[in-house]
């Protein structure tokens, strides 16, 4: 379904040109210009459902700002929308500077909230690495030089270190 309403962005192509049906659609004097801000609007919506979706298969404390970001993609593409359907201005001027100065503020707060999760998050998989990386070096190369590794087994425990690294690099 969300393939389709992004699709619908692009309707608005078969009706330009000599194409073009002339007439009122919702205030709109050309088919092609309403399919075109129509179009506009429901791909916008159908953004904010596929980011929505997809945060019910991410951990809670990771999908809550994409969940939040979907709601306000629904919110100012449904109130972008409202102008599509109706003729007549629904809002008023102090409306519609009031609604965008709340939306531009929650939407930089969101921005802020998900560059310091992504940075906290890419920050923990280099500590990560590097733990991982020290060990590798214990076990790979203190215990030979220790000899924790009999002379004898010194081939088996090379090739095994060799399959041991290849299925850390797939």
């Amino acid at each position: 379904m969300a393939i389709l309403i992004i699709l619908s962005r692009f309707i608005y192509v078969f009706y330009l040109g000599d194409n073009d049906v002339e007439g009122n659609f919702f205030g709109f004097a050309w088919l092609s210009s309403f399919l075109y801000t129509a179009g506009n609007e429901l791909a916008f919506l159908s953004f904010a459902f596929i980011l929505w979706y997809a945060t019910k298969f991410m951990e809670y404390d990771h999908a809550r700002p994409f969940r939040y970001l979907s709601y306000l993609i629904t919110f100012v593409g449904l109130f972008f929308l409202s102008w599509v359907a109706f003729e007549e201005r629904g809002f008023s001027l102090f409306q519609e500077v009031v609604f965008s100065l709340i939306s531009s503020l929650i939407a930089l707060g969101l921005g802020v909230w998900m560059y310091r999760f992504a940075d906290r998050y890419l920050a923990r998989g280099e500590f990560l690495k590097s733990k991982i990386r020290f060990l590798l070096d214990f076990i790979f190369d203190t215990a030979v030089e220790k000899g924790y590794i009999k002379d004898e087994l010194r081939d088996e425990y090379d090739e095994d270190i060799e399959e041991v690294l290849e299925q850390l690099n797939t």
